[in-house]
C-alpha cells in the first residue's frame, strides 16, 4: 500500500541532496534568479550544507506532528478493524 510512496520519495530525497547546494549557491542557474543576493544571504546564514539541512528537518515541529498523526491514524485504523 505504501510502496508507490516510497518508490517516489526515495529518489527525490537523494536527488534533492545533490541539487540543493548548487541551486542555493547559484551555480545551477548562475544569474538567472531575480533574488540571487537574498538566496545567498539565506543560504549563508541558515543553511550550512544540504545534508545538515536535511537532518534538521527531522527535528522540526512539523515532522513531529506528522509522526503523531501517522501513529494515531495507524492505531485508530487497526483498533477499528481488528474487531
Amino acid at each position: 500500500m505504501l510502496l508507490p510512496l516510497f518508490i517516489l520519495t526515495a529518489p527525490s530525497v537523494f536527488l534533492g541532496l545533490f541539487i540543493y547546494d548548487p541551486l542555493m549557491i547559484g551555480i545551477l542557474f548562475q544569474n538567472s534568479l531575480a533574488a540571487n543576493e537574498l538566496m545567498m544571504s539565506f543560504y549563508n546564514g541558515y543553511v550550512v550544507n544540504s545534508f545538515k539541512f536535511f537532518l534538521h528537518s527531522f527535528t522540526t515541529i512539523n515532522f513531529l506532528i506528522l509522526l503523531i498523526g501517522l501513529i494515531f491514524s495507524y492505531l485508530y485504523y487497526y483498533k477499528k478493524h481488528s474487531v
